[in-house]
C-alpha cells in the first residue's frame, strides 16, 4: 500500500510541475559568472512570490498570464515592512534564459537579464 501511495504523490508532482509557468524557478543575474547563482544574485520565483535576498511581492494565481508564447506578466505586490504597493512583472523566458522587466507605480521599468539556475 506504501508503494502505491509514493507511486502516487510522485505522479501528483510530477504533474504539478509540467504544468508549472516557464517562469517557476530560481534564476541567477547573467553576467557576472561564476556568481550568477550565489545567494546574494538570486531571484526565486514562487507559485504566489517572487523573491530576493532584499524583496519580496507577492501575486494570486489568477494574477499572471502568458501574454504570447514565453512572454508571462504577473501584477503583484510589493511588500516592504507592512506597506504594500503595485508592480508589474514582464518576463520573456527563451529556454534557461529570461529577461524580466519590472514596472513599478512610477512606470519607469527596470529590466535584468536573468539566468536559470540549477537546484
Amino acid at each position: 500500500m506504501r508503494y502505491i501511495l509514493a507511486i502516487a504523490a510522485i505522479l501528483v508532482s510530477s504533474t504539478a510541475r509540467a504544468d508549472a509557468p516557464a517562469f517557476i524557478g530560481t534564476w541567477g543575474v547573467a553576467g557576472v559568472e561564476p556568481d550568477a547563482c550565489a545567494h546574494h544574485n538570486v531571484t526565486t520565483y514562487k507559485a504566489n512570490e517572487i523573491e530576493t535576498m532584499e524583496s519580496l511581492a507577492v501575486y494570486d494565481g489568477d494574477s499572471y498570464s502568458e501574454v504570447s508564447p514565453g512572454h508571462w506578466r504577473i501584477e503583484a505586490q510589493g511588500v516592504y515592512e507592512s506597506q504594500r504597493f503595485p508592480l508589474t512583472y514582464d518576463l520573456y523566458v527563451e529556454g534557461d534564459t529570461m529577461r524580466e522587466v519590472i514596472t513599478g507605480e512610477d512606470g519607469k521599468p527596470d529590466e535584468t537579464t536573468l539566468v536559470r539556475c540549477r537546484d
